[in-house]
């Protein structure tokens, strides 16, 4: 479309203007490509709107929505594509010239033409054309065809260099404190802060300019686990009710309706208050259900060709349900116990490190020298399967000879509190860390949690800590590389070995390669990849809080992920670089009734099984009873 509409500009300028001057640009061989060039694209046109008329009325997905506007916007663009044709044939049919053929399309039409016709006939179908044409353009702003200036509009207004993984962050607790002092002083009245939005018509310009932007193309749908799940969260629909409420003050609902949404949707009688509704879940965009049903995988935003930010709305949408106090006993339990305990488990803080300190992991006072920080993490601290993952960890540091130690006073970094939408207590939590933290800054971070590698590395900059934050599977693989960790062959069996990317470590973060170049370096073993991996990588289920409560659903999410995998791939052993992936997919093995027949292990394990023992028979009896 875009090639004949400038091909179509530079005929009239060669014409109307340039060619009054007595330049013509537009002769002989460069004539006869840009001919061949515009049949090309004409035919590629039509076939593309054939091809789009086909797959509503023949192949139709099931996140695709149909209406009587997508066949009125595809019929009269094949009409443009179609007539276009045919007057050039009937233009060369009238008029043959011999370099005719360049005109392939064209002169393959005009063989059906019929000359004594085209006097008769050509005036009419130009003026039909043309009005067509001008018709499409008059009707941008109005139809499906805005995206067409929308999405190329949002996809300009975002921000150079933006990370994926870095969460908004709507106030700052330090800053308003410090606002605060001075309102004192002056006498002034403080705002309060923002938290969420309880209407659409409350957001900024620029996401309201992205929620127009969205072509309801339904490939955000496609990839949504949640949605996948049978869970009542579409993002489609999500960003399609904000859209009609922004339009409205109220959604559309009979332009929302599909068969497995209809729960979505407000019934007749509710239609009637729409107006009236205090928020977005009264006017019935989603439920409260939905809202919590998101697992922040990012692959809606990652898919989406109008960058489109689903997550960052949801989110905005929790902030809301929290400063309404509208929050589930099980979401207030897991906040409850991250402030009092310092992680989300509920478990004795003094248990988080009590266990490797007692076994002679050296603390950070202790060894103050130390290159790396080896960052525990809550589940790699609590999680009795992913504490192997943790001994696993220390003892390739050891056998790598890595000065490393532990902070005996970690607690959580916050990332669960912040994507449940409790945004101030994840800041005081924050605040509390990056005190602690910033006396080593200059240290390097390892962590075996993508999660907690996201939040260390990226949000915790909006409070002035910049740190160096690696994950495991980079620094494995960088000691591989450099010939310091040793593997010998302890298993004579060929392990076909298939690795799940964890969301926050690939596509937020764009670590794909280190955990393969760790497997590909394993003895005997050969890494197969499954249809869905990088950042087409399917989640686990437990992203977005939804590790610690449920959310009704028809099929967990770590059971469809883990039948794909094992249908595309046909694996030995399941790797993971991420304990809430290694606990996820360890429960649907056994809800699965794959106990027998597939192993889940972290990188880090898969690695420690393969030292040799006389790596093992070096380290000092005290360390060596720490980390086997």
């Amino acid at each position: 479309m875009l090639v004949l509409t400038l091909g179509t500009m530079t005929v009239a300028l060669q014409q109307d203007l340039l060619g009054k001057l007595g330049l013509m640009f537009l002769k002989n061989g460069v004539y006869f490509a840009f001919e061949f060039a515009l049949d090309t694209a004409a035919l590629a046109f039509v076939a593309g709107c054939l091809a789009a008329l086909g797959r509503r009325l023949f192949a139709k997905p099931d996140y695709l929505e149909n209406s009587a506007e997508s066949y009125a916007v595809l019929g009269l663009l094949l009409f443009i594509g179609a007539t276009g044709l045919l007057l050039e044939g009937m233009r060369l049919a009238a008029h043959p010239v011999p370099w005719g053929y360049w005109s392939y399309v064209g002169s393959a039409v005009a063989a059906f033409v019929p000359a004594a016709a085209v006097p008769s006939i050509y005036p009419a179908l130009w003026w039909t054309h043309l009005f067509a044409a001008l018709t499409m353009i008059a009707l941008v702003p109005f139809t499906k065809l805005y995206h067409i200036l929308a999405i190329p509009v949002n996809l300009f207004l975002e921000p150079v260099g933006a990370q994926k993984a870095k969460l908004s962050m709507p106030f700052n607790l330090m800053d308003m404190a410090e606002d605060e002092e001075s309102a004192e002083e002056t006498g002034e009245e403080e705002p309060e802060p923002v938290m969420g939005f309880a209407k659409v018509q409350e957001i900024d310009w620029k996401r309201k300019f992205a929620i127009d932007a969205c072509a309801n193309c339904g490939r955000c749908e496609s990839v949504c686990p949640a949605h996948a799940a049978g869970r009542k969260l579409s993002p489609r629909l999500l960003i399609q009710g904000l859209k009609h409420s922004l339009a409205a003050g109220a959604p559309a609902p009979a332009l929302m309706k599909r068969a497995e949404a209809s729960d979505l949707i407000l019934d007749g009688e509710e239609e009637e208050n729409l107006g009236e509704a205090e928020d977005v879940f009264a006017e019935g965009v989603l439920t409260e259900e939905a809202a919590w049903s998101c697992v922040n995988c990012g692959a809606c935003m990652e898919e989406c060709p109008a960058s489109i930010h689903h997550v960052e709305y949801l989110l905005d949408l929790r902030r809301h349900l929290f400063s309404e106090g509208r929050v589930k006993d099980k979401q207030a339990t897991l906040l409850e116990a991250v402030e009092r305990n310092g992680n989300p488990y509920g478990l004795p803080s003094y248990e988080r490190t009590e266990w490797l300190l007692d076994k002679g992991i050296p603390d950070i006072e202790e060894n103050p020298d130390a290159d790396y920080i080896y960052w525990i993490g809550c589940a790699g601290a609590y999680g009795i399967r992913n504490q192997e993952v943790t001994l696993a960890t220390l003892r390739l540091l050891k056998a790598a000879g890595i000065n490393f130690a532990i902070l005996a006073d970690e607690k959580c970094c916050g990332e669960v509190v912040k994507r449940l939408g409790e945004e101030g207590r994840f800041q005081l939590l924050a605040a509390e860390n990056v005190a602690y933290l910033e006396p080593y800054a200059d240290k390097t971070f390892i962590t075996s949690c993508p999660h907690c590698y996201n939040t260390l590395k990226h949000e915790y900059r909006d409070f002035g800590l910049e740190l160096n934050v690696i994950h495991h599977a980079e620094l494995l693989a960088q000691l591989l590389k450099e010939g310091k960790l040793l593997l010998e062959t302890k298993d004579a069996k060929l392990a076909h070995i298939a690795y799940h990317d964890p969301c926050n470590l690939g596509r937020f973060n764009g670590i794909y390669d280190a955990p393969r170049d760790v497997i590909q370096k394993l003895p005997g073993a050969t890494l197969v990849e499954p249809e869905k991996h990088g950042d087409k990588s399917f989640c686990c289920g437990a992203g977005g809080g939804n590790a610690w409560f449920n959310v009704e659903e028809k099929e967990k999410i770590s059971s469809i992920r883990l039948k794909e995998i094992c249908v595309s791939a046909h694996p030995d052993v399941l790797a993971v670089a991420c304990p809430y992936c290694l606990a996820m997919f360890d429960d649907a093995v056994k809800t699965e009734g794959m106990e027998k027949t597939l192993a889940v292990k972290d990188i880090s394990e898969l690695l420690a099984d393969a030292l040799p023992a006389a790596t093992e028979d070096g380290a000092d009896a005290e360390t060596k009873a720490a980390i086997s």
